[in-house]
């Protein structure tokens, strides 16, 4: 049974994901990646335009966010892909997720600051 409680790394078996590389090849599969991509790139600009979040339950059936939730979904399997192929080690990712997402918060801290003083 599938939960929010379940990690991603349990859904996204590496095993398989590493016989998917081997049948298909990396040029295959990064192409796939790069189509992925766009097609979630394309799913949200739909959302962003046609979703208003504040008329949104918890029941919506919305099918623009439903299409974006599935892209979601291939990319994160194809990011899984690139990783494994490239034996990107987990905790160099986590360091620049941490470094990036430190910075952002550095960002939104001065220009809340600059408001308050205003």
């Amino acid at each position: 049974m599938i939960n929010q409680e379940t990690p991603l790394r349990t859904l996204i078996d590496d095993k398989h994901q590493l016989k998917v590389l081997d049948y298909y090849g990396i040029e295959h599969q990064s192409l796939i990646a790069m189509e992925e991509l766009s097609e979630l790139q394309k799913a949200i600009s739909k959302a962003a335009r046609y979703v208003d979040v504040y008329m949104l339950d918890l029941t919506s059936e919305n099918p623009f966010l439903r299409n974006m939730a599935e892209e979601i979904a291939d990319v994160l399997i194809c990011i899984r892909q690139m990783e494994l192929y490239y034996v990107l080690p987990d905790d160099l990712i986590l360091y620049f997720v941490h470094k990036k997402v430190e910075r952002n918060r550095a960002r939104l801290e001065v220009r809340t600051h600059g408001r308050e003083t205003d």
